[in-house]
């Protein structure tokens, strides 16, 4: 991680809370939770999307 620098930490972290609260969205059964995770993931794929292939 210590060749990413602060994006690779700040990635590790956001990613690790992201799983940590899918767990606990998923151990309460908290529906409006997942949800928003849903959503939050589904932006976060979008933007890698764009990322990985800058010319379209």
């Amino acid at each position: 991680m210590e060749e990413g620098g602060d994006l690779a930490k700040s990635l590790y972290e956001s990613y690790t809370a992201i799983a940590a609260s899918l767990f606990k969205a998923k151990t309460d059964e908290d529906v409006e939770s997942l949800n928003k995770l849903y959503e939050a993931l589904s932006e976060l794929r979008d933007a890698w999307k764009i990322v990985s292939n800058p010319e379209k």
